[in-house]
């Protein structure tokens, strides 16, 4: 579902994309088992953004990482960041990296795995970022809705997001790397 009107624009990574406006834009995948696991997972999108607005603009998440979240995989300004966030047994943990050209309007790609021995790893374009992070134990679980583009109570992004997937299982480096250069959509 998507709230207060988000655009396609015809010019995504594959297809068409979802274009956000930052101020009050997000979508919603109601709770079900398919997008969330305690462990064993990967989440990861294509976006691009021009945005220079300082704070956290969320490009995916379920629940609030504000206070306890599944995961979030968001980009942080001053410097540009990209930031991913796990609670586990109620401690958050993050895996982020500095990327001095985040708002260049280029299409990028993000992913956060969590394995099967819970460790978090963060990948950009392709690459290992940041990780392994040893969670204290598996994701906590919520009954919270997956949010695409920000949160309904800020946080939103700005800019074109594209590709969002949930996969019950951590891809590994080889890969998450595959699918960058084959510049193919998830099947």
């Amino acid at each position: 579902t998507w709230s207060n009107g988000p655009a396609y624009t015809p010019t995504g990574r594959f297809g068409q994309a979802i274009s956000m406006d930052g101020i009050n834009q997000y979508g919603s995948v109601a709770d079900n088992p398919y997008i969330a696991a305690p462990n064993d997972f990967t989440v990861d999108a294509w976006f691009r953004t021009t945005d220079a607005t300082a704070g956290t603009k969320v490009l995916v998440s379920k629940g609030s990482c504000a206070s306890d979240c599944t995961y979030s995989i968001e980009t942080r300004s001053g410097p540009d960041r990209i930031n991913a966030v796990v609670y586990a047994n109620g401690a958050q943990r993050n895996a982020s990296v500095a990327i001095g050209t985040l708002r260049d309007g280029n299409w990028h790609h993000v992913a956060l795995t969590v394995d099967a021995t819970n460790d978090l790893r963060l990948y950009t374009d392709g690459s290992l970022a940041a990780g392994p992070i040893a969670l204290t134990g598996t994701a906590s679980l919520n009954a919270s809705p997956m949010r695409i583009g920000g949160q309904p109570t800020g946080n939103n992004f700005a800019g074109d997001i594209d590709e969002v997937r949930f996969a019950p299982r951590a891809y590994d480096a080889a890969a998450i790397r595959g699918y960058f250069k084959t510049q193919r959509p998830h099947l």
